[in-house]
């Protein structure tokens, strides 16, 4: 599973990026497609508020929130405050990967 957010510059572009992810099929290993929806925080400035202190800033650094702008990597603020310890959850029934 994997997610992204993208603040998109306009709806003509948000439009573009549908028409082509819709429904997309990343990897044929995999059964899942390509999933469109409006994020539950709106704006990059409200997101990136949010997750500066979520429990994912305590995590490894290549799990944490990546901001680009024009394709160069930008650093994600520092959290300001205590971020607290990440909570595994337990497998889904099911997911098990087959042997």
């Amino acid at each position: 599973v994997g997610y992204a957010f993208i603040n998109f510059i306009s709806e003509a572009e948000l439009a573009r990026f549908k028409s082509v992810y819709v429904g997309l099929k990343l990897s044929e290993d995999s059964p899942k497609v390509c999933e469109i929806c409006d994020a539950k925080v709106q704006g990059k400035a409200k997101n990136v508020e949010f997750y500066r202190n979520s429990t994912v800033m305590g995590m490894e650094e290549q799990y944490h929130p990546v901001m680009l702008e024009n394709g160069v990597r930008l650093p994600f603020p520092k959290p300001t405050r205590a971020v607290g310890p990440v909570q595994r959850r337990p497998p889904r029934a099911g997911g098990q990967l087959k042997h």
